[in-house]
């Protein structure tokens, strides 16, 4: 939630040409046959994101003196696969950092 939060909000941009594993990965990421828990496969960069992500939310959360605002409800986001999200166009950036 928190990698697809970034990606929707602009905070996290993937430079094309970067991460090619990552891309390739997004388009293998699959749930389970319960829908709980994501297949412990093809998911090594994306799992390194998400500590990566983790990580830094972590020590923001830690310097934060207020609680975090209220999550919008479901209904009033669209949810996009995270494939959906890598595809589009507007969250990568052009230049290398």
């Amino acid at each position: 939630m928190a990698v697809r939060a970034r990606l929707e909000n602009g905070t996290l941009k993937v430079l094309k040409g970067r991460c090619p594993n990552l891309l390739r990965e997004a388009g293998l990421y699959r749930w389970g046959n319960e829908g709980e828990n994501p297949v412990d496969a093809n998911n090594h960069a994306l799992a390194a994101l998400r500590y990566l992500i983790a990580s830094l939310d972590e020590r923001t959360l830690a310097r934060r003196k207020e609680p975090p605002p209220a999550p919008l409800p479901p209904a009033a986001t669209k949810q996009r696969s995270l494939e959906e999200l890598l595809e589009d166009e507007t969250l990568w950036g052009d230049q290398a950092a």
